[in-house]
């Protein structure tokens, strides 16, 4: 899924469960501006997080 508007793209990639797997921003040039990628336990509560490879708690 892409979302354009007012100078930016998003990127969501999902899950085959349906979670946010992933979320790229870039801006209007396709300059990356933010990178994440989530992971989640069997309940769906979302574990662990990382943003250009730094852990995010």
């Amino acid at each position: 899924m892409c979302n354009r508007g007012y100078g930016y793209n998003a990127l969501y990639r999902y899950t085959p469960e349906g979670y946010l797997g992933e979320l790229v921003n870039r801006a209007a040039g396709g300059t990356e501006v933010s990178h994440h990628m989530y992971q989640y336990d069997p309940l769906g509560r979302r574990t662990r997080g990382e943003r250009w490879g730094q852990v995010l708690q």
